[in-house]
């Protein structure tokens, strides 16, 4: 007859190993996400560049970031946004979003709005554009003047 304790001990052993290799198989996929993820967002803010070339847009600077602040309770609180590029055409500059797949390119995407109305505080550009890579199109978005 076996021990009721090393039954229960092998048991909860075995449970603990099982949680274990759970956590490392989802820790694992997890990894292999965020890898793709930017490779992903590596190749569309390539082909994203391109097209902004190809449409008569040159390249100023890429992966540019400002610092803003916000006052809470009177303190300064300091925080950085990057936005993928600054281009030029003719006589304007834009800060360009460069965005992969139907929903991030949005601008009715509540992160990507967000993200642009940022970039109209943060950088002293003439407009804002929002690129979709994958699509193949340039959009201009313009946030109106509060009144």
């Amino acid at each position: 007859m076996e021990h009721p304790i090393a039954v229960v001990a092998i048991a909860v052993l075995a449970l603990l190993c099982g949680m274990w290799l759970g956590r490392r198989a989802h820790a694992s996929q997890a990894v292999r996400r965020a890898g793709r993820a930017r490779r992903l967002g590596a190749e569309g803010e390539r082909l994203g560049l391109a097209l902004l070339a190809r449409r008569g847009y040159r390249l100023v600077e890429t992966q540019v970031s400002r610092e803003l602040f916000v006052l809470v309770d009177g303190n300064k609180v300091p925080y950085r946004v990057r936005a993928d590029a600054i281009v030029r055409k003719r006589s304007r500059r834009y800060v360009a979003e460069i965005k992969g797949g139907r929903v991030a390119a949005a601008v009715t995407t509540v992160a990507t709005r967000r993200q642009l109305l940022e970039y109209s505080i943060a950088f002293e550009a003439d407009g804002l554009l929002l690129v979709d890579a994958y699509a193949g199109v340039i959009t201009e978005v313009v946030f109106p003047a509060r009144r």
